[in-house]
């Protein structure tokens, strides 16, 4: 077993040790995973009646609510001890149960709960300090019509009707409640406060309280400047807190660190590997973070910055692990097959695995950042106008997205394709969401935008099924017309006999009697895709055109320029007659065949030249020749046959 496998193997037992012991840790009785309200409120002798029909029930619910809190503070006292976690409980279970008194469906889903506690504890303190009216003088049920909200006297405190929603008709403390009693306590906090536990601020004695398992003379004995209050909550509960988060972070970077991958893996293993931190940071959120609030009891301002934290480490954590097992997800569907080759698609569901991971993370952190109170779902609903402006802003970005989602469909290039496009040449090495790979001639790599690369004209050479080899060589106008025949004969029979060329579409012909040469064209198809080869082929075929040159005793012709000095003998008098004799003949009888041959000459002329030339091997008989396709018609290659018939010989 390789050293990564073995650190692999003990780094997952070491997370299900952790895990077996975190599951043996006694779970928070009395923790409340959301805002409880009415029906909640069952026969056990935990919980008070909730009543919140009009402004009257919903103030003496709570009064009746504070009086049992206040008691059980009394009792509770700093003398408490692991044996009193029944009372602890009823403690926490009060405070919710008071929380279902708040409206709290405007504080964020990942704090409400944490916030609708911090906002009981303000009412405590308010409603403990200014003089309360009468049960009587309260609005209800023989009020007769109910008004829609009601103020408790000289506070900003509203006890409103709910018009939406499951607790519809309900009357609870409004939801500008936490934003409202924070500020008023602040001014009011001097006042005495009305306690059978002699307690001077709710605030400061629930947040000294602490779980079963952390004995109160422990907390006594702490020196004093760890029992200082910060954002509401002892300086001692705030290090706990740090030290958690800070051995947390620091595990998940040694796990992060130990899943790394010191040699060469595939790319799904070390996606696989990237998983391990973020899922034992979700892990030990789960199950270490609500046991150690339990027995904190955090609570204040700190207990909502510590809520939002937790959100917020939950949704980071979510979408990284989302993101590596996505992709590792894709890299394992998109694996090479057994015998090494890629599949077809490769790239395709890479980039389709990106997207989604993409897509995914953006979710998961647009949902998170609403739940810790970013509104990042209606800012996105209600862009409006501003949206033209980010579409317009992203436009290239999806340009190059589609573009590169069309190259994939398409198929002009892939991956190891090599292709010139514009004036370059490169081989394909990365197809991306917004920019296609390529590596030049050159060794360079070129970058192109995918929505400019597809406007391009693409030529794959890559997708070719033979390589086209063509050249012209020039003999000098001293070579003979045998010669000139022997060269043509044997350069045919050299392509036809080469293993390498295609026989069907060979064509060497004498092309052009051009201003300084003879000028032979070569036109032929090599048997292979890959360009090393076909310079190999090419190669091998010049050598063996120029040995068949000077074998039959041409020599190629040289661009030069040679400067004749001569004296002209002038032309031949006897041929030179005989030419006139013969137009003057034409214009006697009336057959001077200009502007064109009459039509009876042309019969006559019809097929009366010796073709094949005389002496020609093919003369008795010549199969029907196939020429090289010059055009296609809906895919389909036409194929030119040439019937040659036998002719008369002329004498």
């Amino acid at each position: 077993m390789s050293g990564y496998s073995r650190r692999l193997l003990e780094a997952m037992a070491c997370s299900v040790i952790v895990i077996a012991v975190l599951l043996a840790l006694p779970a928070p009785v009395g923790a409340s995973t959301s805002a409880p309200g009415p029906e909640n409120a069952t026969a056990t002798q935990y919980f008070p009646p909730i009543r919140t029909d009009n402004p009257r029930q919903t103030l003496e619910t709570f009064r009746y609510i504070a009086d049992e809190l206040d008691q059980l503070i009394a009792d509770y006292g700093l003398e408490a001890t692991s044996d009193e976690r029944e009372t602890y409980d009823r403690l926490n279970l009060l405070i919710d149960q008071a929380g279902a008194l708040v409206d709290n469906s405007a504080l964020p889903g990942g704090s409400r709960q944490q916030l609708t506690s911090a906002t009981v504890i303000y009412l405590l303190d308010i409603l403990g300090r200014v003089e309360l009216p009468p049960l009587e003088s309260i609005p209800g049920a023989d009020a007769g019509d109910m008004p829609s909200s009601w103020l408790v006297p000289g506070t900003p405190i509203r006890i409103v009707r709910i018009t939406e929603g499951p607790r519809e008709s309900e009357y609870l403390f409004s939801a500008r409640t936490h934003d409202d009693a924070s500020r008023f306590l602040r001014g009011i906090d001097e006042l005495p406060l009305r306690s059978r536990a002699g307690i001077d601020s709710w605030s400061e004695a629930l947040s000294q309280i602490t779980g079963p398992l952390i004995p109160a003379s422990l907390v006594m004995d702490m020196p004093a400047p760890l029992k200082l209050r910060w954002l509401e909550t002892p300086l001692w509960k705030i290090l706990l807190v740090a030290v958690f988060y800070l051995l947390l972070g620091v595990s998940a970077f040694l796990l992060n660190r130990l899943g790394r991958p010191r040699h060469n893996r595939s790319p799904a293993g070390r996606h696989l590997a990237s998983c391990l931190a973020p899922l034992w940071v979700l892990l030990l959120l789960g199950w270490l973070e609500p046991r150690l609030a339990y027995q904190l009891n955090i609570s204040g301002a700190f207990l909502a910055m510590v809520s939002i934290t937790i959100v917020a480490t939950r949704y980071i954590a979510g979408a990284w692990l989302f993101w590596f097992a996505t992709q590792a997800l894709f890299e394992r569907i998109a694996q090479p097959g057994a015998d090494g080759t890629e599949k077809t698609n490769y790239q395709m569901i890479l980039l389709l695995g990106r997207t989604v991971a993409v897509f995914g993370v953006f979710v998961i952190l647009s949902t998170g950042a609403q739940a810790v109170g970013l509104p990042v779902l209606s800012i996105v609903a209600g862009l409006g106008v501003g949206g033209l402006a980010v579409a317009l802003a992203i436009r290239p970005t999806l340009e190059n997205l589609i573009a590169g989602i069309m190259l994939y469909l398409d198929h002009p290039v892939r991956v190891g394709d090599f292709c010139s496009f514009g004036d370059k040449f490169g081989t394909v090495e990365n197809i991306g969401l917004r920019t296609i790979k390529l590596r030049g001639r050159d060794r360079t790599l070129i970058t192109v935008p995918n929505a400019e690369f597809a406007n391009m004209e693409l030529v794959n050479w890559a997708v070719c099924d033979m390589m086209l080899i063509t050249s012209t060589i020039c003999l000098r106008y001293e070579t003979s017309s045998d010669q000139l025949r022997y060269v043509l004969v044997k350069m045919r029979e050299m392509f036809h006999a080469h293993p390498k060329i295609e026989s069907e579409s060979v064509r060497i012909r004498l092309a052009e009697l051009g201003p300084s040469s003879l000028q032979i064209n070569i036109r032929v198809y090599a048997l292979t895709r890959e360009w090393n080869e076909f310079f190999a082929i090419r190669e091998d075929v010049f050598l063996r055109v120029k040995d068949i040159v000077y074998d039959s005793g041409a020599r190629f012709a040289l661009p030069a320029q040679a400067l004749h000095v001569m004296r002209d003998a002038g032309d031949d008098e006897q041929l030179s007659e005989s030419a006139e004799r013969a137009v003057e003949g034409w214009r006697q009888s009336g057959r001077l065949p200009f502007p064109t041959l009459s039509p009876e000459r042309l019969r006559e002329l019809e097929n009366s030249l010796d073709w094949p030339p005389h002496g020609s091997v093919s003369r008795e008989w010549l199969e029907p020749q196939v020429s090289e396709p010059l055009s296609r018609d809906e895919g389909e290659q036409e194929v030119e046959v040439d019937e040659v018939r036998r002719r008369p010989q002329t004498s």
